[in-house]
C-alpha cells in the first residue's frame, strides 16, 4: 500500500506517492483537473497527507474528491510552534501558510545551518532560519503571476505575454515594458537577498515554487528544490509515525 502526499497551492497541486519499496512517483497539475490523479490506482492508497494554503471551500472540495476517489480520509497538516527542529517566529503559528512551514522543515532537515527559503508561487515568500532552526521571520510579496494579472485587470489596451523575461533593459514596446519591468523588480529582490546574506549569516538558499527556476535564471544563487514542500511534509508525517 502507498502513502499519498499532497502540496495544494492556489494555482497548482503537486503529489507524491511513497511506497514501502521502490522510488516514489510524482505528479503536478491544476486543482480540479479531471486527470490530476489518473496515474494513481484507486485502491493503491491507504493514507493521504496534505499541506495546503487554499481556501476553506477549495479544501473541502479536495477532501471530498480524495475521500471519494481513494476511500481514504485525508489528514491536513498545519504550521506548529515547533516541529522537526524548526521553531516558528509567529506568535500564532496556525496563521502561517502550511506550505512555508513544510518548506522550512524540508530545508532545515537537509542542511541544518543558517538558510533562506524562497518560494516563488502565486506569492513570492522568503523565510529565514538561523543556525539553531529558529525562524527569524520572512517576507510575502506578490508573485509574477499576481503582478502580471494586476496589470491586465487594471489597465486597458495593454497586451503582453505570460512568460517571465530574462531581459531587464528598458522595454521598446508596451509588452516589453511590462515583461522587462517585472523582471527588473525581481532582480531588485535578488539584490536584496544577496545583501541579506551578510546580515543574517546564511550561505544556503533553497528555491521552490512554479517560478523558482526563473529566479535562478535571473541571477539568484540558490539550490532548486521543486518538491521542497512535499519533502517537509513527508518528514513531518514520518516523525509522527515513529514517535
Amino acid at each position: 500500500m502507498s502513502h499519498l502526499l499532497i502540496d495544494a497551492g492556489n494555482t497548482r497541486l503537486k503529489w507524491r506517492v511513497v511506497e514501502a519499496s521502490g522510488a516514489p512517483a510524482e505528479g503536478v497539475g491544476c486543482p480540479g483537473d479531471a486527470d490530476l490523479f489518473s496515474g494513481i490506482a484507486p485502491g493503491a492508497v491507504d493514507r493521504i497527507s496534505i499541506s495546503t494554503v487554499t481556501s476553506e471551500v477549495a479544501r473541502q472540495a479536495l477532501h471530498q474528491e480524495l475521500a471519494s476517489r481513494f476511500g481514504v480520509t485525508p489528514a491536513f497538516y498545519w504550521a506548529q510552534a515547533e516541529q522537526c527542529g524548526v521553531r516558528c517566529a509567529y506568535q500564532h503559528p496556525e496563521t502561517m501558510g502550511a506550505d512555508r512551514w513544510h518548506a522550512m522543515i524540508g530545508a532545515w532537515t537537509e542542511c541544518r545551518q543558517p538558510l533562506l527559503v524562497v518560494d516563488a508561487g502565486s506569492a513570492l515568500t522568503l523565510d529565514l532560519l538561523d543556525a539553531h532552526g529558529q525562524h527569524l521571520g520572512g517576507y510575502i510579496l506578490p508573485g509574477h503571476r499576481l503582478m502580471r494579472e494586476s496589470l491586465e485587470d487594471k489597465t486597458a489596451r495593454v497586451f503582453f505575454g505570460k512568460s517571465l523575461s530574462l531581459d531587464t533593459s528598458p522595454g521598446l514596446s508596451t509588452g516589453e515594458c511590462v515583461r522587462h519591468g517585472l523582471s527588473w523588480l525581481w532582480s531588485s529582490v535578488i539584490d536584496r537577498i544577496e545583501a541579506m546574506r551578510t546580515t543574517y549569516g546564511f550561505e544556503t538558499v533553497f528555491v521552490t515554487g512554479g517560478d523558482g527556476e526563473d529566479l535562478i535564471r535571473l541571477g539568484l544563487e540558490g539550490q532548486w528544490r521543486p518538491s521542497l514542500v512535499l519533502d517537509g511534509l513527508g518528514i513531518v508525517v514520518h516523525r509522527e509515525a515513529t514517535e
